[in-house]
């Protein structure tokens, strides 16, 4: 397996939530950060009655059998964001250097524009990584261990000058984050050989003094964000504890997992690899491949995602360019290939048959998948243009009355006896014929015409009295009534 296959979903993982459409720090969904997976400061978990996570715990079943010449060792790779908050500062003067300024020359704002450039506060966010070297499994079921690890605080001035004249100094940016700290406990319990419960535990160690003050804006500048797991086993498989063997099945319910779950990932029937996720997944996730790139949104469909940023205005995308560079990357990316598009509307792939006919879709072995625009089932089908109902033959424009049968909804029912034109004659894929009518008296009737869906309405041939007949048998109040 290619660690790259399973960094790719994690990176998707790691991102969710990041950054949400419209993709602006000026729309609300996008002034608190809400990632999966937020680890935060004891203090404050218990400061808010544990509604928010200080510590994640993952357990899953390995089978690990003794092999002569052959060592059991397994990795762990603790993954999440460091928020950093980035603030707008406004200079009460402008200088050459910053170092003139004294603290009160530097104002707060939300946002600031200089020339074609809008500055906005914003909370950004780098990747963490905390691995562990592979541990022998022998010595993790004699002894389990645990690991410390800091990440320092820092602070980071850009100043930003005039678009025009002299360029001094009129405003600054200070990307600030805070230092934190944490520890992993790994733990191994021997089963029935030869299974073993693997234990690995996350806690967030960060000080934060007056938590009970905090808001849980701030408290993100603490925690760690989208946390996630990786483990990879040496000489030994992980067990899937969605899908555990009949064997297993006692010991995988008696596993408990708290903020992450384990899923198998790696290519399918591979064992060696588990994704702790706090996001729901199933066991050897995928990333689509007409998924060209993230859009931090997993909710959203990516054909959808796409058309929304490609109908922004200019003043929209400006925003959004210049919020934050992931943002600007996607904006790039989306608007640079404008065939990644047609590319997400989806394909049609091939399925083995045992028919000895010629396959009828027009795949070739240079172009194995076709796209779903180019498959029409109709094709082969030419419209029809006329059926006969009661011995008359109805075609486009006729009219009808409406007669519902069988299990007729509540619009049927107060349709029941209105007169409509035919606009369509339709045939699905199972051969069943449906009339697509227009009401006679429908204000908007040329809606329907226009094949509007909220003006046309569908009913099978038995349940529409052609008007023609009607006429023939003295009026329409023979066939009120129904069955």
């Amino acid at each position: 397996m290619k660690p790259e296959t399973v960094e790719k979903i994690a990176d998707a993982i790691l991102y969710e939530g990041y950054i949400l459409y419209p993709y602006r720090p000026s729309s609300i969904k996008n002034r608190q950060r809400w990632n999966f997976g937020s680890i935060c400061p004891r203090e404050y978990s218990e400061a808010q009655h544990g509604t928010e996570a200080w510590r994640t715990q993952t357990e899953c079943l390995v089978s690990a059998a003794p092999s002569a010449g052959v060592k059991t060792s397994i990795g762990i790779k603790i993954r999440f964001l460091h928020t950093v908050a980035r603030q707008v500062y406004d200079l009460a003067r402008p200088v050459d250097d910053l170092s003139e300024c004294a603290a009160q020359d530097f104002r707060e704002v939300d946002s600031l524009r200089l020339g074609d450039g809008l500055y906005q506060t914003w909370q950004e966010a780098i990747d963490r990584a905390m691995e562990i070297p592979e541990m022998d499994w022998a010595s993790l079921a004699r002894c389990p261990q645990e690991f410390r690890f800091d990440f320092s605080a820092a602070r980071h001035v850009e100043p930003l000058r005039e678009p025009s004249g002299a360029g001094r100094i009129v405003a600054a940016l200070i990307r600030s984050r805070n230092a934190l700290s944490g520890v992993v406990r790994v733990t191994v319990q021997p089963l029935d050989a030869p299974l073993f419960r693997l234990r690995v535990e996350l806690e967030n160690l960060t000080s934060l003094p007056d938590a009970q003050q905090k808001t849980r804006d701030h408290t993100m500048l603490y925690s760690f964000v989208s946390c996630h797991s990786i483990f990879r086993l040496e000489a030994g498989e992980f067990v899937s504890l969605l899908d555990p063997p009949e064997a297993f099945q006692e010991a995988a319910a008696k596993c408990e997992n708290i903020g992450n779950y384990p899923v198998l990932v790696g290519e399918e029937g591979e064992r060696h690899t588990v994704l702790a996720s706090p996001v729901i997944l199933y066991d050897y996730p995928k990333i689509a491949p007409e998924s060209a790139g993230n859009l931090f949104d997993g909710t959203e469909i990516d054909e959808i995602l796409t058309l929304r940023i490609l109908s922004m205005t200019d003043a929209e995308k400006s925003e959004m360019r210049q919020a934050d560079e992931r943002g600007r990357k996607m904006l790039e990316r989306i608007e640079a290939d404008p065939q990644h598009l047609a590319n997400l509307h989806g394909v049609m792939k091939p399925v083995a048959s045992e028919s000895k006919e010629p396959p009828t879709q027009s795949t070739t072995p240079d172009s194995p998948e076709m796209s779903v625009q180019d498959w029409n089932p109709w094709e082969e089908r030419p419209p029809i243009q006329s059926i006969r109902i009661l011995g008359v033959e109805l075609k486009l424009g006729d009219r009808v009355r409406l007669h519902p049968q069988k299990n007729a909804d509540i619009m049927d029912i107060a349709l029941t006896g209105r007169v409509a034109v035919i606009e369509a004659i339709e045939q699905d894929l199972e051969d069943h014929i449906q009339l697509a009518v227009v009401l006679d008296d429908d204000p908007g009737r040329e809606f329907g015409m226009m094949r509007q869906p909220g003006h046309r309405f569908f009913y099978s041939p038995d349940e529409v009295i052609p008007c023609a007949l009607e006429n023939e048998l003295g009026g329409a109040n023979r066939w009120s009534g129904g069955k």
